[in-house]
């Protein structure tokens, strides 16, 4: 179906976002468009493109916020402008947000006007007050869930930010200006070097 999947031995992963009737898919190749008008038959749009923030060793993820598509992967954050309909037009430069690193997990959340990336190296905070044009605040380094060779997920119900990373589980108040931990949890269920993730139901 999409060249854009698939990684090298060192693993390499897969995400998804929608916008529309379209699809945007990501993994160790590129990114690739995809028309889901028939959502039974999708349709492949335009050329894989080489997004410039992932390799075939790490994580990465997709987060769309507005007319911005956000790429986090082993290399950095790119911003995609998705609002007119055609391929993905990047924007800027790659971002080194500080917290993703080459063989780790990666994954985004929007709250406002701020992002939080996650990856091998930590939790950054980045101002997306202009989606097309993030701006880097902080970076947590010794948040002590992550590890270098582990996935990460995180979700976001109200002002509190769940983390969880090879080292366990993470909580977060997120309701004033700097992320506060306020509780590191060994769920006994994720291990040093493989996937997480996390859902609300």
């Amino acid at each position: 179906f999409t060249k854009a999947l698939g990684g090298g031995a060192g693993g390499g992963g897969a995400a998804m976002a929608v916008n529309g009737n379209r699809l945007y898919i990501a993994g160790g190749h590129g990114l690739r468009e995809a028309d889901i008008s028939n959502p039974e038959a999708p349709t492949l749009l335009g050329e894989l493109i080489d997004t410039g923030a992932i390799n075939d060793h790490a994580d990465l993820a997709l987060f769309l916020h507005g007319s911005a598509l956000y790429v986090a992967g082993g290399k950095g954050l790119v911003v995609f402008n998705v609002e007119n309909e055609g391929p993905p037009v990047k924007v800027g430069d790659l971002i080194d947000t500080g917290a993703l690193s080459d063989q780790g997990g990666a994954s985004i959340q929007v709250v406002g006007t701020t992002m939080y990336v996650a990856g091998g190296k930590g939790l950054a905070t980045l101002d997306v007050s202009k989606p097309l044009n993030p701006e880097k605040q902080n970076v947590a380094t010794n948040t002590g869930l992550l590890s270098d060779n582990g996935g990460s997920a995180m979700l976001v119900v109200d002002k509190t930010l769940y983390l969880a990373g090879g080292k366990g589980l993470g909580v977060y108040d997120i309701s004033g200006s700097m992320l506060e931990q306020k509780a590191k949890i060994d769920t006994g269920v994720i291990s040093n070097d493989g996937n997480v993730d996390l859902r609300m139901l």
